[in-house]
C-alpha cells in the first residue's frame, strides 16, 4: 500500500543556515537510499518555502490565483515522500526515522489507488 509521509516545517525553527540544512539534506540522502534498497521508495522530494507558493481558489465561477500559501499557519509543507510498505505499522516506522530538526511533524496518509 502506497502512504504519503507530508514533512511538515515549523516556520519559526527552520534554519537558513547553510551548514545546518547541508547536514539535514546529507541525513535525506542516506535516509533515500534505505528507502531504495528496502524497495519501499516511490517517490520524494524537498519544497521551496511558502513564500515561493501561488495559491488557486475555487470559490466561484473563475479560479483565483492568488501569491502566497494555502493558508498562513505555523506549519507548512516542507516535502514529501511517497512510500511503499505492506500497511500503515511499517508506515509508521519508515517515518520515525525520517531525518528531522526539532519542531517538525510527519502526516501519514494512505493514497488512493485505482
Amino acid at each position: 500500500m502506497k502512504y504519503m509521509l507530508m514533512l511538515m516545517d515549523d516556520a519559526e525553527t527552520v534554519t537558513t543556515d547553510e551548514e545546518k540544512l547541508a547536514i539535514i539534506i546529507d541525513a535525506h540522502e542516506r535516509f533515500t537510499a534505505r528507502l531504495r534498497e528496502a524497495g519501499a521508495y516511490v517517490a520524494g522530494e524537498g519544497l521551496k518555502p511558502t513564500t515561493f507558493a501561488t495559491t488557486i481558489r475555487f470559490t466561484g465561477p473563475t479560479p483565483v490565483v492568488t501569491d502566497g500559501p494555502f493558508a498562513e499557519t505555523k506549519e507548512y509543507l516542507g516535502g514529501f515522500y511517497v512510500i511503499d510498505v505492506p500497511d500503515l505499522d511499517a508506515a509508521i516506522e519508515w517515518a520515525k526515522q525520517v531525518p528531522y530538526m526539532e519542531g517538525g511533524a510527519i502526516e501519514i496518509r494512505p493514497v488512493i489507488e485505482g
